[in-house]
């Protein structure tokens, strides 16, 4: 099973050896509508390769955990003032629930959170209802995250 980088690039090069001598073919297999439903399955099988993990993933790296100590002990999160709440809330929602970035916060409203209760321990949580659509996997079954113990 080839990565998706390498299937890109062998179809680049494809385009580019048509429009090379001695075919100098005018059609472009990637931009013509004419190949509409080609690349519709191209973009198909490339989500395919990435649920496999084959894609090429950009993470950024983890913030390390003295750094999230130097933040949540700032008076920039101190729950003491109305400020530092909305920060500290702001801050706890895009660290847990934000996989994508900001790309889902316009769509997030109260009814995407609840509280439940961990059966083995009693302790009550906050997770998400339900979870966005991710781009490379477009099911409703989804992993839910949990947020902050109560």
């Amino acid at each position: 099973m080839y990565t998706s980088s390498s299937l890109e690039n062998f179809r680049y090069g494809l385009n580019r050896q048509l429009k090379a001598p001695p075919h100098l073919k005018t059609f472009d297999i990637i931009k013509d509508s004419d190949f509409l439903s080609s690349n519709e399955i191209f973009k198909t099988a490339m989500s395919e390769l990435k649920t496999f993990g084959k894609g090429d993933a950009q993470h950024y790296p983890a913030i390390e955990e003295c750094d999230i100590h130097k933040l949540y002990s700032s008076i920039h999160m101190s729950t003491d003032t109305p400020c530092g709440l909305l920060n500290k809330v702001q801050m706890d929602i895009r660290l847990y629930f934000c996989r994508r970035g900001l790309e889902n916060i316009p769509e997030m409203t109260k009814d995407i959170f609840i509280v439940d209760v961990n059966p083995n321990t009693g302790v009550k949580f906050i997770k998400k209802s339900r979870d966005e659509l991710v781009k490379n996997r477009r099911s409703n079954i989804m992993k839910r995250r949990i947020l902050v113990v109560l």
